[in-house]
């Protein structure tokens, strides 16, 4: 049964560059060798309830480094497309997200001591909390900055506050760098925070029944 709603990123944004995505159904963003970021941006995206997905760095970049960006992003075409021409998430005034090679926030293309660095066999949990207005990032389970997804209106920790809009999973590779995610299509790594669900279709159409 956990397959038969669409998950974000069975209609994934990859198509705008043939590079950017690979044949298992978009679940895997690959950057094209060339140098610069791209910004796989989700097409399911949610104005309120509370989210989380899941994120795994499976190839670094050139240099062994973890050229990795996880975060959200504010869904509409104007903001897509800003996002694009910078290149990765938490690169504009629209988007925010966890990287992995220093372990800062990112957004408005400023960095902010955050958390640990990441990279190859962690697990990026990504919460964000529409009704609330925040987002928070989990390494291996832990989440950072002591953030409490479930703290509601204190949003305690968490990486941004303020937040409105549509918001969609984003994520940022860089040259040769890969990474895989998880909505919900298979079972998580670690338990989502209390009141948080999966990314998808049944979720989005019904929001006050469990995780499923």
């Amino acid at each position: 049964f956990f397959f038969k709603q669409k998950t974000a990123y069975e209609i994934y944004q990859c198509d705008w560059s043939s590079d950017v995505c690979s044949s298992d159904l978009n679940m895997t963003a690959v950057g094209d060798n060339q140098g610069y970021w791209y910004p796989p941006i989700a097409t399911m995206g949610a104005s309120s309830g509370k989210w989380y997905y899941e994120a795994f760095p499976v190839t670094l970049s050139t240099g062994s480094a973890a050229h990795f960006m996880v975060g959200i992003a504010l869904m509409s075409g104007t903001n897509i497309q800003k996002l694009v021409q910078n290149g990765y998430p938490g690169g504009d005034a629209y988007s925010w997200a966890y990287y992995g090679y220093t372990g800062s926030k990112y957004t408005n293309s400023a960095g902010t001591a955050y958390g640990e660095t990441y990279g190859l066999g962690d697990t990026i949990g990504v919460a964000f909390d529409m009704d609330n207005g925040a987002v928070y990032f989990s390494k291996n389970g832990v989440w950072q900055n002591s953030g409490d997804p479930t703290s509601g209106s204190s949003m305690t920790g968490a990486a941004y506050t303020g937040l409105s809009g549509t918001m969609a999973p984003a994520i940022g590779v860089y040259y040769n760098s890969k990474i895989t995610v998880n909505f919900g299509q298979r079972p998580f790594v670690y338990t989502p925070p209390t009141g948080f669900k999966a990314l998808n279709s049944y979720n989005l159409a019904n929001p006050s029944l469990p995780l499923v």
